[in-house]
Order: C-alpha cells, then structure tokens, then sequence
C-alpha cells in the first residue's frame, strides 16, 4: 500500500455581480486573488514602507490571500497575504524582494469579525457588522491598503501615495460639490472600482490531492483505475488550457527536459491539475521546480519568537494565468515560490502583520526573498 500525504491544492475561481461580496473580509473568504486585500485585522495594518518593492520602492499589488486557521487560541482565525512587485525592471537580472508574504491572526473573540460565522451563501451580501469607521484604518482608493494621505481637493478619497492618487485622478472626475455619503457610512473595505494597478479579482476553492511518501515509481502510481481516471480528466483540463491564450504550461523551458529531474516531476504534477494555482502542505516539503536552482537548506528563524520556521505552501506557474488582465502579458515570472511561516503561530504585537519568508524559484536564478529584519539580523550575527 502506498504511503500518502493529503495536500490541498487551490483554484481561482471567477466572481460575477452576484457573487464579488462573498470575498469581502467580514465573510472570512477561503482565500481569494487579485482585487483589494480583506484585512483580517482592520487597524493594525503594515506600513507602505512594508509593502513596498526593494528594488523599485514602488508599491506592491495585492496577489492573493489564504485561510489557514493556526492550533494556538491566539492564531483561531488566521491569513497568509501575498503581495508580489508588477514593475518589469525588477525582474531583470537577479532581482530581490520581489514577493512578500504576511501573517495576521486572531482569536475566536475579537473586536473585528463576528462570533458566528456569516455565510455569504445563506445571507448573501450584507454589512460588515464589525464595521467602525473610527477605529478602521483608512484604505488607498487605489490598492486598499492603509493610507495616510487623503485627496485636497474632495477631502473623502484617501491614498496610500502621490502615485495612487494621480492614477486615481485619471479615472474620476474629483468633484469636492459632489453629495457623498457621511463619513460613518463609506466602508473603505468595500472599495469596488477596478483599476490598472490591481489584478483580477478570484475567490478561491480548495480540493485534495495526495502526494507520495515511499520511492513508489510514478508509472506504478498512475496504474491504478482512480488514477487512470485521474489522469483522463486532467489530460481533457490540459487540452482545454493549451487551447487559451499564453498558456504557461507550454511556455515552461522545454530546454529542461530530460536534463532536469525535478522540472519532469514538477510539469508531471502540474499535468494533472493543470490549473491549480497553489499547493498546500503545512509542515511537508515544497515541489521543486528544478534542480538547476535548488531550493534553500537553510531558512531563516522567526524575527520575534526565534523559532524555525515551516514549509506552509507554494505558488504554482497558472496563477501567472490568472492575474493577467492588464491587455498584456504579465511581467511576473517564477517557476514557483515557496512560502515558509513561523513553526510557533506565535503571537504577533498588537495581533497585527508579521511578515514571513518567501523563496522564488526560477528557472534561470534564485531570489532569496526573505524579510529586511531577517536580512538585518543576519548582518548582526556576521559582522
């Protein structure tokens, strides 16, 4: 009997006007991609110095979240964020920190989601109840995370920056004579108005998978009948996907072939659920993409508990798929990226934004892509 690992593996699913509430944050989504954050903790938000690319110092668009419930009271309700840098100049070369990943949790009771689950399905769109506009942070028009600045002119818009407020300027017509609702009764966390800086907007569903444990030979794997069936209905997704436009599977080096064992495993897997976008195995290993850019022995300790941190999930190259909606191929490129978070849950100050670990695998160089305080810690231990 083999011996099998449940994973979880994630798929975009699009929303319609009947359902683009359901991934608003009081509903607590599975996860979703694209659009504006939904910030579990509404008030202690990271800084735009946090979200920032290291290499450009541009913001960073909002790439996707997951709920991934920590074992610790404090971590009940708990979301990874991942934010990744759009600029095309920051891929050239050997780019770095260009993917940032962050950690917020909450216990059961709290003062910013409700006690009792509101399930979009049975309730369909309602007000967030938790919602307090003097206690919850401002968000930027543009990108929704926090904004410190707000528009001179109509003194109700707020932005995060010079830039997003200028690229807001271009899209409406800021008129301070407009009637607007009072101040208690704008949600900024129910922010709708699309806009060039922000990527389509998904909800996410979960299903299972299994990985192998033993040295079981893959050919003996796919002998079986379920994964004969398996294997038919995931060849039907890959015909259907190489059928739309830039598809990424084909576009994955073929000069890997052959050469690379792991890149053979990687678009094996991928082949059998060609559009899943994200792989999730809290505590197993990451699939690696290559063997020509291995993936990091050593991954850097928690910055506030010190303790190591784990495997949680990674990226997968559909996701690229996904987030293409700008009229152009995307500039992001990875062959994966794996995202490691602290082994602990440990309690973050203020039950704010932790930011974790995250590794860009390509197929050409490695962007070790981990957090500036870890970078500074490590400066502090070799002088």
């Amino acid at each position: 009997m083999l011996n099998r690992r449940e994973i979880y593996l994630g798929f975009a699913k699009g929303l319609d006007k009947s359902t683009a509430a359901s991934v608003q944050r009081h509903y607590l989504p599975l996860g979703k991609v694209g659009g504006r954050p939904a910030w579990l903790n509404p008030v202690n938000l990271p800084i735009k110095k946090q979200l920032d690319c290291q290499n450009c110092n541009f913001a960073m668009p909002f790439l996707l979240q997951i709920y991934c419930p920590g074992t610790e009271d404090h971590s009940f309700h708990r979301y990874l964020y991942v934010f990744v840098c759009s600029n095309p100049d920051c891929y050239k070369g050997t780019p770095k920190q260009t993917v940032k990943v962050f950690r917020c949790q909450l216990p059961l009771k709290n003062d910013y989601t409700s006690s009792q689950k509101i399930d979009f399905a049975d309730v369909g769109e309602v007000p967030d109840p938790c919602f307090n506009s003097e206690k919850f942070k401002k968000l930027c028009a543009v990108c929704g995370c926090y904004a410190a600045k707000y528009c001179s002119k109509c003194k109700e818009a707020y932005y995060c920056s010079v830039e997003h407020q200028k690229l807001d300027w271009k899209r409406h017509d800021c008129n301070p004579k407009k009637i607007l609702p009072a101040d208690d009764e704008v949600d900024p966390f129910k922010l709708t108005k699309e806009n060039e800086f922000l990527f389509c907007e998904h909800a996410i569903e979960m299903d299972c998978d299994y990985a192998v444990l033993s040295d079981t030979d893959e050919s003996d794997v796919e002998s079986s009948d379920e994964n004969d069936k398996e294997m038919k209905r995931a060849k039907e997704l890959l015909d259907e996907l190489r059928k739309e436009k830039g598809n990424v599977v084909d576009a994955l080096p073929e000069m890997y072939e052959n050469d690379d064992a792991d890149y053979d495993q990687f678009k094996r897997v991928i082949d059998r659920d060609p559009k899943q976008i994200l792989r999730y195995d809290r505590h197993g290993k990451p699939l690696s993409a290559t063997d020509h850019v291995s993936l990091p022995m050593q991954i850097p300790n928690c910055p506030i508990c010190k303790s190591p941190r784990t495997f949680e999930f990674q990226l997968m190259p559909y996701i690229l798929s996904v987030i293409e909606n700008r009229g152009s191929v995307s500039p992001i490129d990875f062959a994966t990226v794996c995202v490691y978070t602290c082994s602990k849950d440990c309690r973050i100050d203020n039950d704010g934004y932790a930011e974790e670990y995250a590794f860009k695998q390509d197929f050409e160089f490695a962007d070790y892509s981990r957090p500036t305080n870890d970078r500074e810690d490590e400066d502090a231990e070799n002088p």
